[in-house]
């Protein structure tokens, strides 16, 4: 019978950690003790009279996760900003299409953020996502300033919406980057399928963009969004 590398990679991190604080029982060196409840990544057999497990660099394994974990978190950060981006876009400019996308936008940000928060939590059960570092690689992803300084209840010029717009299509091409990777690194399927549907999503929402960006260069306006359905 397989299981969840997922299972025994948390097994093999909480072990470590318990190195700290935890002592062997008497009459066994710390060595062998911990030796024992280290185990390492499957395949492994289980049977007969007792459990073998195949021995092998669960380390890398660890690394594998930690850089999963890193890339949900920097996507987290991501979608987080997104939805606080598009609904702040959607005040400040005056076309009622426009506002009424941004606000779909935001809300597909919103849903997005809860789904990698829930896998964080299915893959380490009770993880603060707070506390879990952002891949640096995706540390640029969120601009420090997303939109200039306004007085209270005044639009954005056509020049800063389209400056606005431009940026929030390379936020959500990074975020396609960062799912992609999460894909290809995980073996775990529902991971992978989530990563694969949040692809579809960004790619949605930036081809939405990109056209409405040529719309509003020729002096245009807005021209609508059909969210992706579930299903």
């Amino acid at each position: 019978m397989l299981a969840s590398p997922w299972t025994f990679l948390n097994i093999s991190i909480q072990a470590r950690l318990a190195r700290r604080t935890l002592g062997p029982p008497d009459g066994l060196d710390r060595q062998s003790f911990f030796g024992k409840i280290f185990i390492g990544r499957w395949p492994f057999a289980i049977g007969g009279t007792g459990t073998r497990f195949e021995r092998s660099n669960w380390k890398d394994d660890e690394e594998s996760l930690n850089k999963q974990l890193g890339l949900l978190a920097a996507a987290i950060r991501v979608e987080t900003f997104g939805r606080e981006f598009y609904q702040r876009l959607s005040d400040c400019i005056r076309d009622k299409e426009g506002k009424l996308i941004l606000r779909g936008l935001s809300r597909d940000e919103k849903e997005h953020r809860l789904w990698l928060a829930r896998q964080v939590d299915r893959i380490f059960p009770g993880k603060d996502v707070s506390t879990i570092r952002p891949d640096p690689s995706y540390a640029d992803v969120v601009p420090a300033k997303a939109f200039p300084d306004l007085p209270e209840g005044s639009c954005l010029s056509p020049k800063d919406e389209i400056a606005a717009v431009e940026m929030a299509i390379g936020v959500e091409k990074a975020s396609v980057r960062m799912y992609e990777e999460v894909a290809r690194l995980t073996n775990d399927m529902e991971l992978k399928m989530l990563m694969q549907r949040l692809v579809q999503w960004e790619r949605e929402h930036q081809r939405v963009l990109e056209d409405n960006l040529e719309y509003l260069k020729r002096g245009g306006s807005w021209y609508g969004y059909t969210p992706i359905l579930d299903g």
